[in-house]
């Protein structure tokens, strides 16, 4: 069996959308279950009765991690926020990320 990727390329309440590379279907939905439903509908107008033989599934992009300079989350000038610091191995990433991004505390 042969699978279309549809690649959801915007996700929000209430309106989703996503592109397909190949063929070349671009769908959009109010729902992700709904988004599903265009899928199978976009393929079998595409292909006919030969659309059985093609599997829909559709992939949500990662999240891009947000800069917190970008976010407008970086306290105000001078000032810094105390934060509980967790030793779970996930947040040790993004701490360190964040670290990264904004350099070590003085």
């Amino acid at each position: 069996m042969r699978e279309v990727v549809f690649h959801v390329l915007v996700d929000r309440p209430g309106h989703l959308e996503a592109r397909a590379p190949w063929p070349p279907l671009a769908i959009a939905a109010p729902s992700f279950e709904e988004l599903q439903h265009e899928a199978r509908e976009a393929l079998i107008e595409h292909f006919g009765a030969a659309h059985g033989a093609y599997r829909v599934r559709l992939q949500r992009q990662p999240s891009a991690p947000i800069s917190p300079l970008r976010s407008g989350s970086v306290p105000p000038e001078g000032g810094r926020r105390s934060v509980p610091i967790d030793t779970s191995p996930m947040l040790q990433g993004h701490v360190a990320f964040v670290t990264s991004l904004v350099g070590d505390p003085p």
